[in-house]
């Protein structure tokens, strides 16, 4: 393309320059408009920028990363992809004094179109918008089918200019193996990326392949590809991610957490991730690690899209966690808990359901610190609320749930747990989260579950292979650790196993004690309960046990 072509392709083009500085501002304005550029505006903050964004739709984006206080360059353009204010063919460049390692690794997962260091030349700023405008404007079709979400049509046209022009095959077949991923054809996409690979084995096409076989839900597969990557140094850490989402699937929630801790070494500024370990480290029952990932969410989410009360209620939840286990009676936990919720109220005051979810929390809190009674009050006070409330929110719902479970009313939690798996029966996350707090399975996925690992049980019970069921039903009750269920199945195996099997006497008391310590989480098993007959009988079996040790 000419010269005369490329400015006449610039004064079309509406651009924004985001910098502290009113010099850096005038300077890069002045070379976007010797490039052809006629309308530039300028913001001097993040809140300016995305003032600026609400009322125009811009082609360029020219920001910094550091811009004082409020968001900065990348959080800018996490919000940008979150809302979906950003068109796939407006180009976004990502601007920095300061390129550690760290920054660089959190702006790129937000994939800005380049990345400059200051300080920068016109030359080499007219290069690589150059260059930009011209691969945008090649696949403007399929920028348009993505803009509108119609992604089979993107894919359609990606694979029309795989061979149209040699300098873009590459980025053609990515455009279309992301369209074919986003549309759910996980095996086109798979063939797609395993052509490439056959051809040359280059990491977006293994990354690719990945996500397909994740798609294809053939966990382990996926987990061979990604573990290769690894083993070859990769430092895509969309590979970690990855690896982390199939190891959750199979159950492994120790490695997976393994994963994103590594991870977030190598970015500690990606939200998204930290939300994600604090929820895994949780649900791994490894506080400490929860506390610290809550922490850094609770930091990175002042100026951040992706901040919510969540993330604070998920703190004082992991410090009360934290508390029980180690039985420390702090006071200084306590009064923090508190004080994280008087601030959640207080920013969200004007939202009924997130001030209710914060009562309920300082409910849990009252009832740890010892004051049962005021929190069994405050506990059904809240109930009465929340059956008030229309389109009840998932947070609020799991709370309602563990508050009604925390004062003996077991239906009542049920019920609240029964009506949220069916209000969200598409959301894979909650329904984990609710057949974990339940005492039987509540999702079809989980009665699935139930059921194959109870007949997997049963054979391994029917062919004496008691250490066995152990291990089974142990890993099915990290699972779902409520499931009376499978706590009872657990607690057979055991009993099984000291009565039949060569434990030495340090490790049959081992499990004695185990056995025990299980017996002791089902003490509160209501009479009325399908499983409480089962559980009296167990538990008269197993105090002969611990007389025998």
């Amino acid at each position: 393309m000419q010269n005369l072509d490329l400015i006449k392709l610039y004064s079309g083009k509406r651009a924004l320059v985001v910098d502290e500085f009113p010099d850096m501002r005038a300077s890069i304005r002045r070379m976007l408009r010797s490039f052809g550029v006629e309308l530039v505006d300028v913001a001097n903050d993040g809140g300016d920028a995305m003032a600026r964004c609400r009322e125009n739709q811009y082609d360029i984006i020219i920001c910094d990363y550091s811009l004082g206080r409020g968001k900065n360059g990348q959080q800018i353009l996490e919000e940008l992809r979150f809302t979906q204010s950003l068109k796939h063919q407006a180009i976004y460049i990502l601007v920095t004094a300061e390129a550690t390692r760290s920054m660089v690794f959190g702006a790129l997962e937000y994939k800005p179109d380049d990345y400059l260091t200051k300080p920068f030349t016109p030359v080499l700023l007219q290069s690589r918008l150059n260059n930009l405008m011209l691969e945008k404007q090649f696949f403007a079709r399929v920028y348009q089918a993505l803009d509108e979400s119609d992604f089979e049509a993107a894919a359609k046209y990606a694979a029309a200019l795989v061979n149209s022009d040699r300098r873009y095959r590459v980025n053609a077949q990515k455009l279309q193996g992301q369209a074919l991923l986003q549309s759910n054809q996980f095996e086109q996409a798979h063939e797609l990326y395993h052509n490439v690979m056959e051809h040359r084995r280059q990491e977006w096409a293994c990354i690719g392949c990945a996500r397909a076989l994740i798609g294809l839900q053939k966990w382990s597969s996926a987990i061979h590809v990604l573990s290769e990557l690894i083993e070859h140094g990769t430092e895509n850490l969309q590979v970690f991610d990855c690896l982390a989402e199939a190891e959750l699937a199979l159950g492994r929630n120790g490695v997976a957490q393994a994963i994103l801790e590594r991870a977030t070494v190598s970015s500690p500024y990606g939200i998204l991730r930290q939300i994600n370990l604090a929820e895994v480290a949780l649900a791994n029952n490894d506080y400490l690690a929860a506390e610290k990932a809550y922490r850094r969410v609770i930091k990175l989410g002042v100026n951040s899209c992706h901040d919510s009360h969540e993330h604070s209620l998920g703190l004082v939840r992991c410090l009360l966690d934290k508390e029980k286990q180690q039985l420390s009676g702090n006071s200084d936990t306590f009064k923090e808990c508190y004080t994280v919720c008087h601030r959640v109220k207080k920013k969200y005051g004007s939202e009924v359901q997130v001030t209710l979810q914060a009562d309920l929390v300082e409910a849990k809190t009252l009832a740890q610190q010892g004051e049962i009674d005021v929190a069994i009050e405050h506990a059904q006070k809240l109930f009465a609320k929340y059956r008030e409330e229309d389109n009840i929110l998932p947070g609020l719902g799991l709370d309602m749930a563990a508050a009604l479970l925390a004062i003996d009313k077991p239906n009542q939690g049920r019920e609240v747990l029964k009506d949220l798996a069916e209000r969200f029966a598409e959301d894979t996350l909650l329904l984990s989260k609710i057949d974990a707090m339940a005492d039987q399975p509540i999702s079809v996925k989980a009665k699935e579950n139930a059921s194959k690992i109870n007949a997997e049980g049963k054979v391994l019970f029917e062919t004496d292979k008691f250490d066995e069921a152990v291990a089974h039903f142990r890993l099915a009750v990290n699972h779902y650790p409520n499931n009376v269920e499978l706590k009872l199945n657990l607690l057979l195996a055991m009993m099984q196993s000291i009565n039949t099997s060569n434990l030495g006497a340090a490790e049959s008391l081992e499990m004695v004690d185990e056995a025990g310590a299980l017996i002791a989480s089902l003490e509160s098993l209501p009479s009325v309960h399908k499983a409480y007959q089962r559980y009296q009988s167990l538990a008269s079996e197993m105090q002969q046990l611990e007389d025998a040790a």
